[in-house]
């Protein structure tokens, strides 16, 4: 159920200045949500920055599987929510698209590991990668995560940049920090594109939700 929620009503906590706006994406002030939920495509938004959400088959410009990510309460290290894949062994990702004459950085991030005992989970393997609107990597980080692990990429675009990671579900992502700053003698952006249509045909969609009844035995 895709819920839409006003702006001002996302839990995105913003400091505005006369030239930058830094906003923190932070899915546990969330209006409530039960577990499994999509992430509204309005999350993140403000005047001067377009966010969407999706998830697709595997890294860079891959075919789309379905047209949002989902949400978690706590579990993902001492995250107190996240956000993943909408199926295992899949890639989350997130769009940033800046306003006319404006350019954005990703600063920072959180990562957890599900199932955690409050702090620490299983011991989880991921890639994260950060790409430019041509899909040249500006940030990628393959490592693993237990504890909470903060990632800075600090990387910036005045065009539009993707936020990608995976392929395991059980890491999830929560606090994703941007600032959107002033360019000068810049084109205006282009225009973001609508996630990809979901191509499933019945039996297919019939496995992914079985798929997701049969979660959450924690995946080795």
């Amino acid at each position: 159920i895709l819920r839409v929620v006003a702006a001002g009503a996302l839990g995105v906590l913003a400091v505005n200045s006369a030239s930058a706006q830094t906003t923190t994406m932070d899915f546990s002030t969330h209006p409530a949500f039960a577990d499994y939920d999509d992430l509204a495509q309005s999350f993140g938004d403000h005047a001067n920055l377009n966010v969407s959400n999706q998830t697709r088959t595997g890294f860079g410009n891959s075919p789309t599987l379905c047209g949002n990510v989902e949400l978690w309460n706590a579990g993902y290290s001492d995250l107190a929510a996240a956000t993943f894949a909408c199926a295992h062994g899949n890639v989350a990702e997130f769009s940033f698209l800046p306003g006319a004459g404006k350019k954005i950085s990703l600063t920072s991030l959180s990562v957890g590991s599900w199932l955690s005992d409050g702090t620490t989970g299983p011991l989880r393997n991921f890639t994260l990668t950060v790409y430019d609107n041509s899909w040249s990597s500006l940030f990628s980080y393959t490592g693993s995560v237990t504890t909470t692990l903060v990632l800075n990429p600090n990387v910036t675009t005045s065009g539009l940049m993707y936020l990608q990671w995976g392929t395991d579900w059980d890491v999830g992502l929560n606090l994703i920090t941007t600032d959107v700053t002033d360019i000068n003698g810049q084109p205006p952006s282009t225009t973001v594109p609508e996630p990809g249509t979901m191509v499933l045909v019945s039996a297919g969609l019939a496995g992914l939700m079985l798929a997701k009844r049969r979660r959450r035995a924690p995946l080795a």
